[in-house]
């Protein structure tokens, strides 16, 4: 299993995108962080905080990029931690392995990866554009690529 949440980051507190209730004001560098789990392995904490309005956009290309068979490497905007998905033999299983200060590995199948970064994602934006209207249209036709990807598999 897969699963994806989203967390803004203000004022050194950690708060789940759909609980934060305040105002963003600048809206270039949005604080916040991802926390990746996979078969309950935490693979990305949200303690490892970034841009979280640039690193929704990449972490759904990638996903793209493994859906379509290839290797990709995400790194954070502005922080030294990457995530490498490297496919796993024929059967489309692909490991993931992050940097972070506390590395970690899991595998699990492509459509595992893609239908939880998708719903993931989609949690986020839902929430996040309510906060930052700005448009996220190249994401959400990667969500729509990734999700055809999987109805046809």
């Amino acid at each position: 299993m897969v699963t994806v949440q989203s967390f803004l980051r203000f004022d050194e507190a950690i708060v789940p995108v759909e609980s934060f209730s305040g105002t963003i004001g600048q809206t270039e560098h949005i604080l916040g962080s991802l926390e990746l789990q996979i078969n309950g392995r935490v693979i990305l904490s949200r303690q490892c905080w970034d841009d979280i309005n640039w690193l929704w956009p990449l972490l759904v290309s990638k996903t793209l990029e493994v859906l379509q068979g290839k290797a990709a490497e995400l790194w954070y905007p502005d922080q030294p931690i990457s995530v490498t998905f490297t496919p796993v033999g024929p059967r489309g299983f692909v490991r993931i392995v992050s940097s972070e200060p506390n590395s970690a590995e899991a595998r699990c199948h492509v459509q595992e990866l893609g239908a939880g970064i998708a719903e993931g994602a989609r949690h986020f934006l839902e929430y996040f554009t309510k906060l930052v209207p700005v448009s996220y249209a190249k994401t959400l036709t990667e969500l729509d690529r990734i999700e055809q990807f999987l109805r046809e598999w």
